[in-house]
């Protein structure tokens, strides 16, 4: 099963630094590959949205260290497919700009 996001987001830093919100939305793709006998691949889009919480912490000027967790889910077009599907991701991120 392998499933794609293609959303945009917008963060806001309530407090200018550090502690950060972010929400966004956009196109989602699932396909799920059954092998039994044969490989059968069923392909599915629709639309998702995505929440995250994080906190950012300048290292250095341009270097910036922060983990997020973020909530993303997807719901499909197709009625083979599943009602909708979701998933959450904790990590830490690595920014130079």
């Amino acid at each position: 099963m392998q499933l794609r996001n293609y959303f945009a987001a917008v963060s806001y830093f309530p407090f200018e630094k550090g502690l950060f919100l972010k929400a966004g939305g956009g196109i989602s793709e699932l396909t799920q590959t059954t092998t039994v006998f044969s490989e059968q691949k069923d392909k599915f889009s629709g639309f998702g949205y995505m929440i995250c919480i994080g906190y950012d912490l300048r290292i250095v000027k341009r270097l910036h260290i922060g983990i997020h967790a973020d909530y993303s889910r997807q719901t499909y077009n197709s009625s083979d497919a599943p009602d909708d599907t979701d998933f959450t991701n904790i990590y830490i991120a690595l920014y130079f700009y």
